[in-house]
């Protein structure tokens, strides 16, 4: 069965039909880059992540999984990520064969000060930093996707050892869009683990950039890791939706 739907241009648009919802701000650029689809209420939309592209979804779950449905079929991407609800609704046929679970949060409010956030600053950008932070994530979050060369990533923040130079605890600013952070590779070295560096390094950075003007700081979390579920609520961050995404084989009519 055919369904029209409205085709978007520029991501203004596609956050304007989303009435500016924080979840899809935070995971679309600004300007005329971008595009999407919407439909009865539901929007789903289009970016390049990671060199593939990637399709994403938002609104009532029914009207969004028809239009994913739609748009799978008129215009294939490589990979999707849309909240379970919606994901679940699609054919089977036509939802990744492995899927990934995390949780997306966010907060718009500055945590209360933490321990330990006067070790936490931001860490040196040029090629002995970066060397470090790599280190650093290969020992401690080897999995880790974001990375010192991702083009999407704006800083890095975390603490240095007591030789001032080794990073032993680090994160990302990252995220396509420019006003919304989303923090990425948020970890610490198993050596000094239990001492609340990652509470204090999260807490010390979001204040941070809401500081700094940004209207919310966002990040996401896998599902099961209920240790740091808890961490990211006691700072303030509100879990909103339980996302599933994962690889697409092309689709046929």
């Amino acid at each position: 069965m055919s369904i029209s739907y409205t085709k978007l241009r520029g991501c203004d648009a596609v956050r304007a039909a989303a009435n500016n919802s924080r979840f899809v701000a935070c995971f679309t650029t600004t300007g005329d880059d971008g595009y999407g689809y919407s439909l009865d209420g539901a929007i789903a939309w289009g970016r390049v992540h990671h060199g593939r592209r990637l399709l994403l979804a938002d609104g009532e779950p029914a009207a969004a999984a028809a239009l994913v449905e739609a748009v799978l079929r008129d215009e294939p991407p490589q990979r999707m990520m849309m909240s379970r609800e919606i994901m679940l609704r699609l054919p089977e046929s036509l939802r990744p064969a492995r899927v990934g679970e995390w949780r997306w949060f966010y907060t718009d409010t500055p945590p209360e000060p933490v321990p330990g956030e006067e070790r936490v600053t931001w860490l040196r950008n040029d090629e002995a930093g970066r060397a470090g932070i790599e280190r650093l994530l290969d020992e401690a979050f080897a999995d880790a996707s974001t990375r010192t060369a991702d083009e999407q990533v704006k800083a890095w923040f975390g603490v240095y050892g007591e030789d001032g130079v080794t990073p032993i605890g680090c994160g990302a600013v990252s995220g396509p869009a420019p006003d919304v952070p989303f923090l990425a590779s948020v970890t610490v070295h198993p050596s000094a683990r239990r001492q609340g560096l990652a509470s204090a390094m999260t807490a010390w950075v979001t204040r941070t950039l809401l500081a700094a003007g940004h209207p919310f700081v966002s990040l996401g979390s896998m599902e099961g890791e209920d240790a740091t579920h808890r961490l990211y609520r006691r700072l303030g961050y509100r879990d909103t939706h339980a996302l599933m995404s994962g690889s697409v084989e092309t689709v046929t009519a």
